[in-house]
């Protein structure tokens, strides 16, 4: 089992390759209730991720899941302030669900992923940039595809790339289209790249 976060969900759907991409990684796919209410609120401000998400688990590519006792416990805790840190209410219900029930987890949110290798280290952790990367993809929709569904996901759905996957990332999509990715970090972007001071020219 494979449980994604509420943002995974909109990078899927900005890639225009969300049933796709699913189908050639051949895993069980679950999102929480709390992550489809995140994307729910969504609705207000224009964005259709919630319509689109119903549409995925209409044909199967994701089922829904609601916590269970034991798992709501484990989110009571990710979302207590007295803790010094708590996470919005998808990203826990995620983790929660991950530790619980034994399933891998697609978080982008870099405090989320700290509190998994920190408090669950046995918990597999990936992110949406590792999804789109997986060489499945390729041989499914091709790589031309797969190009255009990262490109789609970092412009529109504003995709977070960790660290450890940006050069994987640069480099399938090209140093030209990074540029106009401002999700990707600024060492990333050539024109956003701070020049080395040049040494002093000796008289």
């Amino acid at each position: 089992m494979v449980v994604l976060d509420a943002s995974v969900i909109i990078n899927l759907n900005a890639s225009g390759f969300a049933r796709e991409i699913l189908a050639a990684l051949s895993e069980r796919f679950l999102v929480t209730t709390n992550a489809v209410e995140e994307l729910r609120r969504g609705d207000d401000s224009g964005h259709d991720d919630r319509k689109k998400l119903d549409t995925l688990i209409a044909v199967g590519s994701i089922a829904l899941a609601e916590l269970d006792d034991e798992a709501y416990v484990v989110y009571e805790s990710l979302i207590d302030e007295g803790r010094g840190f708590s996470l919005d209410d998808g990203e826990a219900a995620t983790i929660a669900a991950g530790a619980v029930w034994g399933a891998s987890v697609v978080i982008d949110e870099r405090k989320a992923r700290r509190h998994c290798r920190d408090d669950f280290g046995t918990m597999t952790v990936l992110s949406s940039a590792e999804l789109f990367l997986h060489s499945a993809i390729a041989r499914e929709i091709g790589a031309d595809a797969q190009r255009e569904a990262v490109i789609r996901a970092l412009q529109i759905g504003r995709m977070r790339v960790p660290p450890e996957c940006v050069d994987s990332i640069v480099s399938l999509i090209g140093l030209d289209l990074a540029a106009e990715c401002p999700s990707l970090p600024r060492s990333a972007r050539p024109e956003l790249r701070v020049p080395l001071p040049l040494p002093p020219v000796e008289a």
